[in-house]
């Protein structure tokens, strides 16, 4: 289904739609508002550069013949422009998949939400493995994605994203999850240090 670059004008309602192959919504205007409420997202949905003015919920995201309600499906909300900021709200969706680059999240809904954990490589894999909890942290797929593809040059993007989403967090007293994306930023910040001295500092810290 390609809703590329179509002009929503009045709610856009996508309540309980199956879309068994990819679903893209690139560049797409949802002036009116959107319900992706239980929508089945078989093939990934894409909103990269979509704009939203008025509330759009995304609850529930599944795959056909899932037995849970999280999927991990792919979910592409890159460069989405947000205005006002509060107008994007994620409900019991799993977002391990969910590429969220150069997006403000600053005021963005996450209730029962699932983020990608990820591991840490500072040690040992048979620890990793055994208690893989006790040494990772929860954080954004943007992050997992620029590991595996190489992209250091994202580093500095996706440090300004989880310190939107501390922030975020933060706000809503949630400070547990605040922590890891703290951390998170702290670690983009890290791995593309201005100086040494940072690098050390960050290292330590």
């Amino acid at each position: 289904a390609d809703f590329s670059g179509a002009q929503f004008r009045e709610k856009a309602d996508f309540l309980q739609t199956n879309f068994t192959g990819r679903a893209y919504f690139c560049y797409a205007h949802f002036t009116g508002g959107a319900d992706f409420r239980h929508a089945d997202f078989t093939g990934g949905a894409y909103f990269s550069d979509a704009s939203f003015s008025k509330r759009a919920l995304f609850s529930r995201l599944e795959k056909v013949g899932s037995a849970q309600a999280s999927s991990g499906i792919e979910i592409d909300l890159r460069n989405a422009i947000i205005e006002p900021l509060d107008a994007l709200s994620f409900r019991d969706t799993d977002l391990t998949r969910c590429r969220f680059l150069g997006t403000d999240l600053c005021k963005t809904a996450f209730v029962n939400v699932a983020w990608p954990r990820i591991l840490s490589n500072k040690w040992p894999k048979i620890i990793c493995k055994k208690w893989p909890k006790l040494v990772s942290r929860f954080g954004v797929y943007d992050e997992i994605d620029a590991e595996e593809k190489g992209e250091s040059d994202q580093y500095p993007h996706i440090e300004q994203l989880y310190r939107q989403l501390k922030q975020n967090y933060e706000d809503r007293r949630d400070y547990e999850r605040a922590s890891d994306f703290h951390y998170g930023e702290k670690e983009m910040r890290r791995k593309n240090p201005d100086s040494w001295g940072l690098w050390i500092l960050l290292s330590l810290y």
